[in-house]
């Protein structure tokens, strides 16, 4: 969990350093989305392609306490909005509901590919949005797993230039070809066993 997230969830004001830098919404998008056509062994070198790139402490305002819903923050602390998502086999109006409010909340079902993107257990997700834990019968039922979710918490304070960098490594380690059209996402989940 980033530090970022344990002040979102105590609802203190989260420092500036903690915060993504403005970044180009079409390039978090862009990047993000080809980070879910990595395999496992490839998200492995990615990370440690992430971890190698320098950051610099960006200069900007604290967020408030308590500004926003914790699915909000959450997402803000890793540089996304609704709209730079990648697929999570939801609709976008199930995740701006979790973001809009801290109740209510969908079911666990809904809630686990949220938990994955932020990777975060599921458990302590459900928690937070009191959603009582029980099994989950159905195996494919989130788009991105916890290691692709791991990319983008380490990546959280990389500059727009640097994503850009990170999405071409993703490309050349996928061999993702580009066919013009886009895909949702790659099934990076069909052999998740973590």
């Amino acid at each position: 969990m980033l530090l970022s997230d344990r002040l979102v969830l105590e609802r203190q004001p989260v420092p500036g350093r903690l915060l993504p830098p403005p970044r180009a919404r079409e390039v978090v998008r862009g990047y993000a989305y080809r980070v879910t056509f990595c395999d496992h062994e490839q998200l492995a070198v990615l990370r440690d392609f992430v971890a190698a790139l320098e950051v610099a402490e960006p200069e900007q305002p604290a967020a408030p306490p308590g500004d926003r819903p914790i699915v909000a923050g959450l997402l803000r602390n890793r540089g996304f909005g609704l709209y730079e998502l990648p697929f999570l086999g939801l609709s976008r109006s199930t995740v701006n509901k979790m973001m809009r409010s801290d109740r209510n909340w969908p079911t666990l079902r809904h809630l686990k590919p949220v938990a994955d993107f932020l990777d975060w257990p599921l458990a302590e997700l459900a928690a937070v949005g009191e959603v009582p834990m029980a099994p989950i019968d159905d195996p494919v039922f989130s788009s991105v797993c916890r290691h692709v979710g791991a990319i983008y918490a380490a990546a959280a304070l990389l500059t727009t230039e640097q994503l850009v960098r990170v999405g071409a490594e993703a490309d050349r380690l996928s061999a993702r070809i580009d066919h013009g059209v886009w895909q949702p996402f790659a099934m990076v989940t069909r052999d998740c066993v973590a």
